[in-house]
């Protein structure tokens, strides 16, 4: 049997063993335990924003090479959340997703890098005024000097009102 050239998982795994080629995180029991989470994170990260329509192919791996790269240590996690005041609230769930699904060394301090990949169901787009409190919320929580790439794009499956964030935060 074949297996299929862009998967998920496998971009995953390629993903990540570069970055731990780059980076030569310390392999403790520790980072055992947590690079199967990291692993899973990355690999549902690239299948949701990446990989579903690979014609629509929006969120570029480069911008995930990128922010791994300045990473020493990274998470990443994800959050949805539908309603009146969904854009603040993500930020919070999102942050604590990346603290569950973090990988490398504890950090020293705030992230260096963001990356930021919302969707949102076509028939609700994300306005921007949400936006623009999710991106202060996003500041105000990791701090201003955090540099932060986004990507924004439609997605069908998610129900009509609500909002999913994707958050890779790199830690220098």
């Amino acid at each position: 049997m074949r297996t299929p050239a862009f998967s998920a998982p496998l971009i995953a795994d390629v993903l990540l063993h570069e970055w731990e080629d780059y980076t030569f995180p310390p392999h403790t029991a520790a980072y055992a335990a947590a690079r199967p989470l990291a692993m899973a994170a990355l690999a549902a990260a690239l299948g949701q924003v990446a990989y579903r329509r690979p014609a629509d192919l929006a969120l570029d791996l480069e911008d995930i090479r990128a922010t791994l790269r300045r990473a020493r240590s990274f998470g990443l996690g994800c959050a949805t959340d539908a309603g009146p005041g969904r854009a603040t609230r993500l930020v919070p769930a999102a942050v604590a997703a990346c603290q569950r699904a973090h990988l490398g060394p504890p950090p020293a301090g705030p992230p260096v890098v963001a990356l930021l990949a919302l969707a949102s169901h076509p028939a609700a787009e994300l306005e921007m005024d949400e936006l623009s409190e999710l991106v202060e919320t996003l500041q105000a929580t990791l701090g201003s000097d955090v540099e932060i790439t986004f990507w924004h794009g439609g997605e069908a499956v998610l129900p009509p009102v609500a909002v999913q964030l994707w958050l890779l935060l790199g830690y220098g």
